[in-house]
């Protein structure tokens, strides 16, 4: 009997480390680029003029300690009054242990964003849970004397009079 109870306990201590251990697997965001430049993070704010309705790429460049799988990477600007906001996310993927992965993402700003400071949210998802996350700081400027077409209405059909 006390045979029978020690091979449980082993069982059960073996499950729960076994547990503790995929819980503590360390993905880092190594470095984060857009538009070919390197963002940082903590302490300095990143400020790059972006024009309204352009697309660019964000790189995420990432490190595990050890093997994980179903890693999903998402990018979001953060930061304006409008339903239409911009996002992106990759396909799930594995993760080697202490091997760098690097991740494509596309953001596109839209028209209607406003001149103003917006944060870019880079997160790190993967099956148990939120893995990592960070915050970068954009700066958006439009371009001078700008102007938009949303529709055009013409009163006669198809022809138009001098």
């Amino acid at each position: 009997m006390k045979a029978k109870l020690m091979r449980l306990v082993t069982i059960m201590l073996v499950g729960l480390l076994t547990s503790v251990g995929s819980a503590t697997a360390a993905i880092t965001i190594v470095e984060v680029e857009f538009d070919d430049d390197e963002l940082e993070a903590r302490g300095t704010t990143f400020v790059r003029d972006i024009e309204r309705g352009e697309e660019f790429t964000v790189k995420v460049h990432l490190v595990s300690d050890e093997d994980v799988e179903d890693v999903q990477v998402e990018t979001e600007v953060r930061g304006y009054d409008h339903n239409d906001r911009d996002e992106d996310f990759t396909d799930v993927f594995d993760m080697d242990a202490n091997r760098e992965c690097v991740k494509k993402l596309e953001l596109r700003f839209p028209q209607r964003i406003d001149k103003d400071g917006y944060g870019l949210t880079v997160a790190v998802i993967y099956r148990n849970g939120l893995e990592s996350i960070e915050t970068y700081d954009l700066g958006v400027d439009s371009v001078r004397h700008d102007l938009v077409i949303w529709d055009v209405t013409f009163s006669s059909e198809g022809s138009v009079q001098a």
